[in-house]
């Protein structure tokens, strides 16, 4: 698997990586783009290096998308990775037969799981409702993460179904690195590697 020190490296990697072994084709939305597919990337510092040149995300816009991250307010959108991470709806069925929905916290639940079992292997967030997502004219494109304390370090595995490496790349590391610093503060520990495994990477072809 390959390693970067910062998310500039594997930026720039991941798109010599979809321009030479990537195919075009065209998506469920009729846009092209070129695609590689199960592009696994670890990075070791996730917070170092930017602004990035090139990748059009200033300390601002960088910034804002973090705190939306960790929002778990629904800010208008079909939805949003805070308000799916912090707020996530679940489907509980009470002794007296009634259902009601209930809110979990899922980064604040695995940071008490962690606490209590500092080597768990269950510490898991999910963004995908199978109900909802399937069908939906947006759907989240990061699906999961996986918190690991492992040498007295923090590691974090994030899975997308799609992602737009050429775009986006760059913010949801830096994102993601600012969510795995919270957590790893709140644990008294420092961050590891952060690790995306994208199922379709790709940029597109304007």
């Amino acid at each position: 698997m390959p390693s970067f020190r910062n998310p500039s490296d594997a930026w720039h990697y991941a798109l010599g990586q979809i321009e030479h072994y990537g195919n075009n084709i065209i998506t469920e939305d009729g846009q092209l783009i070129r695609e590689l597919l199960n592009l696994s990337l670890t990075i070791k510092y996730p917070l170092e290096g930017y602004p990035v040149k090139g990748s059009g995300w200033d300390i601002a816009a960088l910034d804002l998308y973090a705190e939306q991250l960790m929002n778990p307010e629904n800010t208008g959108f079909d939805y949003t990775y805070g308000n799916r991470l912090r707020a996530h709806e679940c489907i509980f069925d009470d002794p007296e037969d009634c259902l009601s929905v209930i809110e979990w916290d899922q980064i604040e639940i695995i940071i008490g799981k962690l606490k209590r079992q500092p080597t768990s292997r269950r510490c898991v967030a999910i963004t995908w409702y199978p109900d909802i997502d399937i069908v939906a004219e947006h759907s989240p494109c990061l699906i999961m993460l996986d918190f690991l304390i492992r040498q007295d370090k923090l590691y974090t595995t994030a899975i997308f179904r799609s992602h737009d490496i050429g775009r986006a790349y760059i913010a949801n590391i830096y994102g993601l690195g600012k969510l795995q610093k919270y957590i790893a503060d709140q644990l008294g520990i420092e961050s590891g590697d952060l690790t995306t495994i994208s199922i379709s990477a790709h940029y597109y072809i304007v």
